[in-house]
C-alpha cells in the first residue's frame, strides 16, 4: 500500500539527497525577541582561557561578516543591520526554498523573512556567498523570490487529484490517478525545488505532512502538493501544471489570507 506521503518523498528525493541538512522555515524565528536581546553581542561565558580565545574569534568573525554585508562595523549593527536582524528574528512571514536544477547553480538555497513593512531575501550560492535583496514590502516578496528561481515552461498534464484515507493510504479506486502522477515523476527530471512557507500563525507549506514542491521535467513544470487531515477529513496529493507566475500568485494569496485584520 502506497501513501501520499511516500509518493511525495519519492518525488523530492533529489533534494533530500543533495541537501540532507536543509534550512527550515522556522529557523531563527524568535518573535518574542526584544530590541535589547537582538543587539546584545556574545560575551565571555567562561573563565577558561581556551574558551575565551574561541569566543573572541567568534566575535571577530561576526564583526567582519557584519561589515562585509554593510550592516555593521566593529561588531555593532548599524540602523540597516538592526532592521535586517529584526525581520530575520521576528518577521512573521518566512519562506525557504531548497532545490537542485540543471538550469541554475545548485543547490538552490533561498530564504525569505518579512513583515508588513519590509522584507529581505537571501539567495545563498553554492560557494557560500550570498546575494541579499532587502528594502522590499511583504507584497513585493513573491516577485523577489521568483527572481531567485529558474524559469521553466508550464507542464502539459491536466491536474491530478488523489484522495487518500486518514493515514494517507491511496485506495485502489485512485489507481489511475496514481499511475498518472508516477508517469510525470518518471519523466527525465530537470529540477526539483522544495518550498516551505509560514505566514503569521499559518503554516502553508512544510515538509513532510504539508509539502509543496516544484517538479521540472522535460515536459514542463508541475507543482506537487501533499496534505494531511489538519484542514480536511482526509489526506491527499495534487499534481498541477505550474509556472513562476502561479507560484508568485500563490505566495501572495497566502500572505493576504494570513495578515491580521483590524476587525478580526
Amino acid at each position: 500500500m502506497t501513501t501520499v506521503f511516500e509518493l511525495f518523498e519519492e518525488a523530492v528525493r533529489p533534494v533530500l539527497d543533495a541537501v540532507p541538512k536543509r534550512a527550515m522555515v522556522d529557523d531563527l524565528y524568535a518573535p518574542g525577541t526584544t530590541d535589547e536581546d537582538m543587539l546584545r553581542m556574545p560575551g565571555p561565558g567562561s573563565s577558561d582561557p581556551a574558551d575565551l580565545v574561541a569566543e573572541a574569534e567568534q566575535h571577530n568573525a561576526l564583526a567582519v561578516a557584519l561589515e562585509h554585508m554593510g550592516i555593521g562595523k566593529l561588531g555593532e549593527l548599524n540602523e540597516t543591520g538592526k532592521r535586517v536582524y529584526s525581520v530575520m528574528l521576528r518577521g512573521p512571514i518566512r519562506s525557504v526554498m531548497t532545490g537542485v536544477h540543471e538550469k541554475w547553480p545548485s543547490p538552490i538555497d533561498v530564504r525569505c523573512y518579512a513583515d508588513e513593512k519590509s522584507g529581505i531575501v537571501w539567495n545563498w550560492r553554492p560557494d557560500g556567498s550570498a546575494m541579499v535583496r532587502g528594502g522590499t514590502t511583504c507584497w513585493e516578496i513573491p516577485e523577489r523570490i521568483i527572481e531567485c528561481l529558474p524559469d521553466h515552461p508550464e507542464g502539459e498534464q491536466n491536474t491530478v487529484q488523489i484522495r487518500a484515507d486518514t493515514a494517507g493510504v491511496i485506495p485502489d479506486s485512485h489507481r489511475t490517478e496514481l499511475d498518472a502522477v508516477r508517469a510525470v515523476l518518471g519523466r527525465p527530471r530537470v529540477g526539483t525545488i522544495l518550498i516551505e512557507l509560514l505566514a503569521y500563525d499559518g503554516m502553508f507549506a512544510e515538509y513532510p505532512r504539508d509539502g509543496f514542491a516544484l517538479i521540472d521535467t522535460d515536459l514542463g513544470r508541475y507543482a506537487l502538493t501533499v496534505y494531511d487531515t489538519e484542514l480536511m477529513p482526509y489526506c491527499g496529493l495534487n499534481l498541477i501544471a505550474y509556472s513562476n507566475d502561479a507560484l508568485a500568485g500563490w505566495i501572495g494569496d497566502c500572505i493576504e489570507a494570513a495578515i491580521p485584520r483590524e476587525d478580526d
